[in-house]
């Protein structure tokens, strides 16, 4: 007769009692879970509460504070909790960067589970998994300003990241990951494939329509050289290829025509708006991935129902992301009341963007424009109040004599500005500041104002917020540093713009609504209208050198 098979012990009661705190917890019944952790915890406190539950009674406790949204109250818990052993270790890591990533961190929370030994946890499949997902919500060089011991495992998780995100095409993604895995066999992130994108999706033929001759021809050979640029980093397959098609010397229906008839796969392009708009009114045919925006207004110009699933896209350097991203910076850093200056045509879009992006406990106070360098001053003593403040002066000295003592201030209840203005204002903006009592306010502006005369000197102290590639230095940008006239300087932003559009013709299939690529302009999204959005860096400028800002909770 066989022996029956030995049974599991019963839990003591204290594990009990925390397994079934834990099933209320999961089933969504914060209250009841926290009403047995009380009596557990108060058991502890006298003394009664076995000591090797200690651990899991805060982490318990943790999780229960999360649930009801109290985040401080659980990361203090957190610090209460002390592991003594690696899977308890593990459990306390992973906990944390979940918070981290609710929070809006989401490279320090991948940092986090990248520094995890594979051998303290039980599913480290399940854990790859989450740190991807939260790498690939985090700005490309976002994981630069995570602190990782060199040779640790957090660093070779940070290398492999910044590497994957540059890659200019899903080939290279997929060479990187596998060289990636065989240099560190034993890294937790070799566990698990990261979300590769299919390479056979990339396309063959690729036509090209910009205006490389009248007015916009700088701009389009920018973009071109950008775009082949890329082509040419990427050691493309043999059977993809690119036709340059000029959209001044032809119209774009022409055009799309020829590209039809060239056995194209894909139209990248028109860069100019009227362009853009009449290829939009094309009958849906080819996959394009358009250089401009079309007004929603623009009548036929609509982009049809079906944009995204007939990969019709837009995708263009928008004002609008500027000054989203500065509105989202202040937020971050506890600004609650701003002083907004704006100048030229761009600035009123970006202003509009930028209100939007702020959180609800900031908001713009004061609001100037500079329409003339010379009024300057006189706008920024209007704006701030000091010109109320000295006209209060004479009020006074008409009633009391001129001999009164007073000194102007301005408003008190600004604590930053941000500067929507062209470049060259920005120095008179700021001297303007320091003359009426604001030179220790914090100045946000556009990465554009880093094309002020003396660069980075003039700025000392501001943030700004633009392209990665203007602000982090991608290593794409380093590669091709030399070999191309726009890889920097004035048209920068649009050679980047090129090697971005490059970057999203190869992933089209997989560039859906929710999804993100990492890139030189920006982390760039698809919106539900078929236009891409980007988010943008910010870094601060001391010592007439760019320092990379660290992502917070937005």
């Amino acid at each position: 007769m066989a022996e029956p098979a030995p049974t599991a012990p019963a839990p003591s009661p204290d594990r009990a009692e925390l397994n079934a705190a834990d099933a209320l917890l999961q089933a969504g019944d914060a209250n009841a879970a926290s009403g047995i952790a009380a009596r557990l915890a108060a058991k502890a406190a006298a003394g009664g509460f076995a000591a090797a539950l200690r651990f899991d009674l805060r982490m318990l406790q943790a999780r229960i504070a999360a649930a009801k949204g109290d985040v401080d109250g659980a990361r203090q818990l957190l610090r209460q909790a002390r592991p003594i052993n690696a899977a308890q270790r593990a459990n306390r890591i992973r906990f944390t960067a979940h918070l981290d990533a609710e929070a809006g961190l989401p490279a320090q929370a991948a940092a986090r589970l990248a520094s995890l030994d594979a051998e303290a946890v039980d599913d480290p499949a399940s854990v790859v998994a989450t740190l991807w997902a939260y790498a690939l919500r985090a700005p490309a060089a976002a994981m630069a300003t995570q602190h990782s011991a060199p040779g640790g495992a957090a660093a070779a998780w940070q290398a492999l990241l910044m590497a994957y995100n540059d890659a200019l095409t899903p080939r290279q993604q997929r060479n990187v990951w596998e060289q990636w895995r065989a240099a560190h066999p034993n890294h937790i992130a070799a566990r698990a494939e990261p979300p590769l994108p299919s390479a056979a999706a990339m396309p063959g033929r690729i036509a090209l329509l910009l205006p490389l001759s009248g007015p916009l021809e700088a701009a389009a050979r920018a973009v071109r050289d950008g775009f082949l640029a890329a082509y040419l980093a990427s050691a493309p397959p043999p059977w993809q290829t690119v036709r340059i098609y000029n959209t001044a010397s032809a119209s774009v229906e022409a055009l799309y025509a020829q590209a039809l008839a060239d056995d194209a796969a894909l139209v990248v392009g028109p860069l100019a708006k009227e362009a853009t708009r009449r290829m939009w009114a094309l009958p849906t045919g080819l996959p394009v991935l358009a250089l401009n925006t079309v007004p929603a207004s623009a009548g036929n110009a609509d982009p049809p129902p079906s944009a995204q699933s007939a990969h019709r896209i837009q995708f263009a350097l928008a004002a609008e992301d500027d000054g989203r991203a500065i509105g989202r910076r202040l937020s971050a850093d506890g600004a609650r009341r701003v002083a907004l200056f704006r100048g030229g045509a761009w600035s009123e879009r970006a202003a509009t963007a930028l209100r939007a992006g702020l959180g609800p406990e900031t908001q713009v106070v004061a609001a100037g424009v500079l329409q003339d360098i010379k009024d300057v001053t006189t706008n920024v003593a209007q704006t701030l109040g000091v010109a109320a403040s000295n006209e209060r002066h004479r009020a006074i000295a008409r009633h009391f004599g001129p001999d009164v003592e007073f000194t102007a201030r301005r408003r008190q209840d600004v604590d930053a500005v941000a500067a929507l203005v062209e470049a060259d204002y920005l120095p008179s903006l700021r001297r303007a500041l320091a003359f009426h009592f604001a030179a220790d306010m914090p100045v946000y502006a556009s990465a554009q104002a880093l094309r002020t005369a003396g660069g980075g000197r003039e700025l000392d102290g501001a943030r700004v917020c633009g392209m990665p590639w203007q602000l982090q230095a991608p290593r794409a940008k380093a590669m091709l540093q030399g070999a191309f006239d726009h890889v920097s300087g004035a048209m920068e932003p649009l050679f980047a713009f090129g090697v971005d559009a490059f970057r999203i013709a190869n992933r089209l299939e997989d560039f859906h609504a929710g999804a993100k690529i990492p890139g030189g302009a920006g982390v760039l999204s698809l919106g539900e209208d078929g236009v891409v959005r980007r988010e943008l860096a910010c870094a601060a400028v001391r010592g007439g050198r760019l320092e990379p800002l660290a992502a917070t909770a937005q």
